[in-house]
């Protein structure tokens, strides 16, 4: 069974079926569709997704039938490629490393070098392996006037590996006269900045276990998930909250012409 999903609407479907993944799922579960499907909607919905294996014979909804459902049933075409997935880093002797082990950095690599207007990374440790990954990217991204924030620890230090880290691309974005905010976690002993992410546009986001890294970012074992509009809103907001109380210092400011 057939449901054409508006472009608009394809961000709200996702993300509420993503949170149902992994549960049993009873027709009351998707009342909320209700204003877009219409009357019935909710048991269209439910039979659609039990037809297509998403919903399996124990009513459970499950993460890799559910996400070709979204991309069969989009109005767009939209690619599964597009759609929340899971990245990682693995290590080199793990039998998957050559096929899954190196998606988190050419994720993220992927993702800067789409961005046209804003970036936003947050990584609780920089290392110069990891900054040097990105480096590229980042400053192609600074050269077509995406403005870019990093969020991290200790960079008001200038003798820190943060700061040493971070030198290349301070010097190179004042160079070129392009918008690089650098904010240090402004956070005591027992609240810590441990988040890690990366927010493309406000469209796109990049959440995992990943620092900035040389281990995180070729060695570890990490994994991430990339998703869409309603979540890279929704961490935009919450960071924006961290700044404007002053949570977030400020420590570095080249700008932009």
């Amino acid at each position: 069974m057939h449901i054409k999903i508006e472009k608009e609407d394809l961000g709200r479907f996702g993300a509420a079926l993503w949170f149902l993944v992994g549960t049993r799922i009873k027709l009351g579960d998707f009342a909320w569709v209700l204003p877009i499907l219409g009357t019935h909607g909710d048991r269209l919905l439910f039979n659609s997704l039990r037809e297509s294996g998403a919903i399996d014979e124990e009513g459970i909804l499950q993460p890799v039938p559910t996400a070709l459902w979204l991309a069969n049933n989009a109005g767009d075409k939209t690619s599964i490629a597009h759609l929340p997935h899971l990245v990682w880093t693995l290590p080199s002797q793990h039998p998957d490393c050559s096929i899954k082990g190196a998606s988190y950095r050419k994720t993220l690599i992927k993702i800067i070098n789409q961005t046209q207007h804003e970036l936003l990374l947050i990584s609780p440790f920089l290392h110069e392996r990891g900054v040097v990954t990105l480096t590229e990217s980042i400053l192609a991204a600074l050269s077509r006037g995406v403005m870019v924030t990093i969020i991290t620890h200790e960079i008001e230090d200038i003798g820190s590996g943060q700061s040493r880290a971070i030198e290349e691309l301070r010097r190179e974005a004042h160079r070129m006269s392009s918008r690089l905010d650098v904010y240090t976690a402004n956070l005591d002993s027992r609240h810590l900045l441990h988040a890690k992410l990366c927010v493309s546009d406000r469209e796109r986001l990049v959440l995992g276990s990943a620092n900035i890294s040389g281990s995180g970012l070729h060695n570890h074992l990490e994994a991430g998930v990339v998703l869409g509009r309603y979540q890279a809103l929704e961490a935009m907001g919450v960071i924006n909250g961290l700044i404007e109380s002053g949570l977030a210092k400020r420590t570095i400011a080249t700008q932009g012409s």
